[in-house]
């Protein structure tokens, strides 16, 4: 029985669409995305050289230190795009049925509404709500855990 679900309501356009992520459909999207080729291709944004490489000089400037960076930067911003326009149609594909096409054209409507960070915060707040068991008995509190509260 899979008990570790999060559903969640968002309007688009006017229209209400109901997201629902369980952890098959978190799977399916991590297998979808290859996260860790991401991570890979962030750590090469900067390239491989560090201080120790390179003379630091005078005249030098640092913010072309590492040749074009923009170009880099906005494909991997685009990337980061599509792996969340991804998620969303996981999300929407149990109520809605949605294609790939349907769902990223609904994605990037939410963008222009939304905006890309508050869309990436309500993805994290559902995997993170996705991988708590929110149905299951409750337990007891560990006493050794340190409160996350200031």
């Amino acid at each position: 029985m899979n008990m570790n679900i999060s559903e969640e309501i968002i309007e688009i356009g006017g229209k209400e669409y109901k997201l629902f992520l369980n952890r098959k459909a978190i799977l399916n999207w991590e297998h979808l995305t290859h996260p860790t080729e991401m991570s890979k291709k962030y750590q090469n944004l900067i390239g491989s050289e560090t201080e120790t490489d390179f003379e630091l000089k005078d005249d030098t400037n640092p913010l072309e230190m590492f040749g074009e960076v923009d170009t880099e930067l906005d494909k991997a911003l685009a990337e980061m795009s599509d792996i969340y326009a991804k998620f969303y149609w996981v999300a929407l594909y149990q109520n809605h049925k949605l294609s790939v096409s349907e769902a990223k054209e609904l994605f990037d409507k939410a963008v222009e509404e939304y905006g890309i960070d508050q869309l990436i915060q309500l993805a994290n707040q559902m995997l993170e709500n996705a991988n708590k068991d929110l149905v299951g008995k409750s337990i007891k509190n560990l006493k050794a855990l340190k409160s996350t509260k200031n």
